[in-house]
């Protein structure tokens, strides 16, 4: 995809999901399970700019694109990254791709979690 920025004033979004494995071994003392290995659905959010109003972004295929990314590289060296680094992480990935990313958002289950917008 080339990179967008004639029309900054049109973005696109798209939400992608992937469940995995997580923990985070500093947790404090009133959140001490959090230590332990446990599991998310992570959901995520993805906007990018585009030029226009036609399609040149499709929903769909950057979702998977997203999703297929996520579950690839999830593991052992991704089990105790936060929410911001997803966020971190995934904006970094889908802007090598040629996206002009916006922001990305990664929630546990939806209900909390990071915002991540790139310098521009």
């Amino acid at each position: 995809m080339p990179r967008c920025d004639n029309d900054p004033e049109m973005t696109i979004w798209c939400t992608a999901r992937f469940k995995a494995l997580h923990q985070w071994p500093d947790a404090h003392e009133e959140c001490f399970w959090l230590r332990n290995i446990h599991h998310h659905e992570f959901v995520v959010e993805v906007e990018v700019s585009v030029d226009g109003d036609d399609r040149q972004v499709e929903f769909i295929l950057l979702s998977n694109e997203v999703e297929k990314w996520c579950n690839a590289i999830k593991g052992d060296l991704t089990v105790a990254w936060s929410c911001e680094m997803w966020a971190r992480a995934i904006a970094g990935e889908m802007s090598g791709r040629e996206y002009s990313v916006i922001r990305v958002k990664v929630s546990e289950e939806g209900l909390h979690g990071a915002t991540y917008r790139p310098q521009r």
